[in-house]
C-alpha cells in the first residue's frame, strides 16, 4: 500500500497505529481479529512505523 500524502510529524503516531492495526477498537465490524496471525510483516527487522519515524 502506498500513500502519497503529506502529513505532519504529529500525525505519524496516529497513522502508525492505524496502518499497523494496533487498536482494539476497529470501526469496521467486518475485521476478524482471530486471523491477525496470518498478516505478513514486510519489515524484516521487526520494528514498527512509529520506531522508524522517530529514529530519523
Amino acid at each position: 500500500m502506498a500513500h502519497l500524502k503529506k502529513n505532519t510529524r504529529g500525525a505519524v503516531p496516529g497513522l502508525a497505529v492505524h496502518f499497523e492495526r494496533k487498536t482494539d477498537h476497529h470501526t469496521n465490524k467486518e475485521i476478524d481479529v482471530s486471523k491477525s496471525y496470518m498478516n505478513q510483516d514486510l519489515m524484516a527487522d521487526g520494528s514498527d512505523m512509529l520506531h522508524v519515524s522517530t529514529s530519523v
